[in-house]
C-alpha cells in the first residue's frame, strides 16, 4: 500500500512508557493557588476602583477638584436615626402592624 501512495514508513524519534507511578492533580496545591490568585486579582480591582473614582465626597473635594467655595451641606443621617427607625418597624411588626383591609371586606 505504501508503494502506492508513494510513502516512506515512519521513523520512531522516541518510544514512550507507562508510568509506574500514581499521577494526578494536586488538590490542595491548586487549591491554595487558586485563593492566592483570587485574593490578588480582587486586590486588584478594589485598588482600580478607588483610583478610578472621582465623585466628590467632602466640602474638601469640592475646594480641590472645582475651586469653588461650600456654602451650605446637608447633614448625612446617623446610625442612631437610623437604628430607631428599625426599632419602630420592628415594634409595629411585633403589634401586627397597620392594618389596610377590614375583617368585614375580606369576608364578602
Amino acid at each position: 500500500m505504501n508503494k502506492m501512495r508513494c510513502l516512506e514508513e515512519p521513523n520512531v524519534f522516541e518510544y514512550g512508557y507507562v508510568n509506574n507511578q500514581h499521577v494526578s492533580p494536586s488538590k490542595t496545591k491548586n487549591t491554595m493557588i487558586g485563593t492566592l490568585a483570587g485574593g490578588v486579582l480582587a486586590a486588584a480591582v478594589v485598588i482600580l476602583l478607588h483610583l478610578l473614582d472621582d465623585s466628590i465626597k467632602t466640602p474638601d473635594d469640592i475646594e480641590r477638584y472645582l475651586g469653588l467655595n461650600t456654602l451650605a451641606s446637608l447633614p448625612d443621617q446617623d446610625e442612631s436615626n437610623q437604628k430607631e427607625k428599625k426599632r419602630k418597624r420592628r415594634k409595629r411588626r411585633r403589634k401586627g402592624g397597620t392594618k389596610k383591609w377590614k375583617k368585614s371586606s375580606l369576608k364578602k
